[in-house]
């Protein structure tokens, strides 16, 4: 009796004792699900305000380059805008993998426009990598008056092939083809960078001009050799190389034809150089007009500038040729001409000691004409012990010549007739 009615009690004190752990389990329950449910709406709104959002750009500001790409949609428009960035800004996007456009990301259109308008070295980038397999020509421009540009792009290059061409880029001072240094140097922007100079230095283009000219005995120094191929255009300077791949002529010749060249295109130091390395063949074996050409284009007054000026004046050249050489030495010396060239007179002040010779040349000249003319004159009357042999002795003429003039037909003479002496008697 007692047991049973102890037994429904117990059990009623257990519930009531669970109950308050229950209780803790769903209110807590309860308050994550509430703070998960506004998490989610807070999100959820979030998003909902910020994408209808419109931001006005003032135009009147100016926009950075590569905010203006994310407006580019076309690889058309990409190209256009990259076509004006730097080397080292197009290098900076060789890492870009984001599309354009029918499949070429931002990286493949900076590399195109790295090789069109940098001249970028692909092929020696990817040195030890395959070349690449496909290449693909996109053309900007056309319209508005703008010329038309082709870019060649090369698609399916690989991660590898990426990761070389960034890698060289990067290590590399100047990652360029021969006509990328070419064009870098004919700009003078990176005159104060010696490193630019000297890779080219090393490119075949200039080497074939300084092998020419070090068969010289005194070759011209490498910053002068530079100048020149500098001074001309590409095309002079890549067709030279390419013909001395082709015949490897290293003649005194060539070296003249290659000078000869450039002369014609107006490069005053291909004058400079003829004067010093070819001063005899320029002297002598070229026409009147193409000496007259290197005397106008002498602009340094160098001794060897100086010296071929004065060969020229002293020359049997012709008068245009004096008065190009005469104006030449004014100009190099920093003297004023004077309004009425008198070649005597320039012979007097820049070769004083040819101007002495020449006078003394001519003077005996004069002598010896006066000289004969006074022998033609002079009358020997014959003496008591005069004859042949001694009259010659005298007179130093032969007696062949005393008997041929007065048609003496044997060696008797008569005291007192007279005999015409041609002789240089004094």
């Amino acid at each position: 009796m007692d047991r049973a009615s102890t037994e429904p009690r117990d059990s009623t004190i257990e519930r009531l004792r669970v109950s308050p752990r229950l209780r803790i389990i769903l209110m807590t329950s309860g308050i994550l699900n509430v703070v998960m449910l506004g998490y989610i709406s807070f999100g959820v709104i979030r998003n909902r305000d910020h994408a209808p959002v419109c931001v006005h750009v003032d135009a009147s500001k100016e926009v950075a380059p590569e905010d203006a790409l994310l407006g580019s949609s076309t690889n058309a428009e990409m190209v256009a805008d990259f076509r004006y960035m730097s080397l080292d800004q197009l290098v900076s996007r060789l890492v870009d993998t984001r599309l354009v456009e029918d499949g070429y990301t931002q990286r493949d259109l900076a590399l195109a426009c790295l090789v069109a308008f940098h001249q970028f070295d692909l092929p020696k980038a990817l040195l030890g990598q395959p070349q690449p397999s496909q290449q693909r020509q996109i053309v900007i421009g056309g319209q508005d008056g703008v010329p038309s540009v082709a870019i060649i792009v090369y698609p399916a290059l690989n991660e590898d092939q990426f990761a070389a061409i960034a890698r060289f880029a990067n290590n590399e001072r100047w990652p360029l083809t021969s006509l990328g240094l070419f064009r870098r140097l004919q700009l003078d922007t990176d005159k104060d960078d010696p490193t630019l100079a000297e890779a080219f230095y090393l490119t075949r283009e200039f080497l074939a001009i300084e092998v020419l000219f070090n068969r010289k005995v005194h070759p011209p120094e490498k910053t002068k050799l530079l100048k020149l191929a500098l001074s001309g255009d590409w095309s002079t300077l890549s067709r030279f190389c390419r013909l001395q791949q082709r015949q490897q002529d290293y003649s005194a010749a060539r070296r003249q034809a290659l000078l000869l060249d450039y002369l014609g295109n107006g490069v005053p130091v291909a004058a400079e150089l003829l004067v010093e390395t070819e001063a005899a063949f320029t002297a002598k074996k070229l026409d009147d007009m193409t000496v007259v050409r290197v005397l106008e284009l002498l602009e340094s007054p160098v001794s060897a500038a100086m010296e071929f000026a004065v060969d020229i004046l002293t020359s049997p050249r012709g008068d245009i040729v004096w008065e190009a050489a005469a104006q030449a030495l004014y100009r190099l010396s920093g003297d004023t001409p004077p309004e009425m060239m008198d070649h005597a007179a320039v012979v007097q002040q820049f070769a004083p000691g040819y101007a002495e010779a020449v006078a003394a040349l001519a003077m005996g000249v004069k002598d010896e004409f006066d000289g004969d003319q006074q022998d033609k004159e002079v009358i020997h009357t014959v003496k008591r012990g005069d004859s042949l042999w001694k009259i010659s002795r005298e007179y130093k003429v032969k007696i062949d010549e005393i008997k041929k003039i007065n048609n003496l037909h044997s060696d008797f003479l008569k005291p007192g007739c007279r005999l015409v002496i041609r002789s240089a008697a004094g």
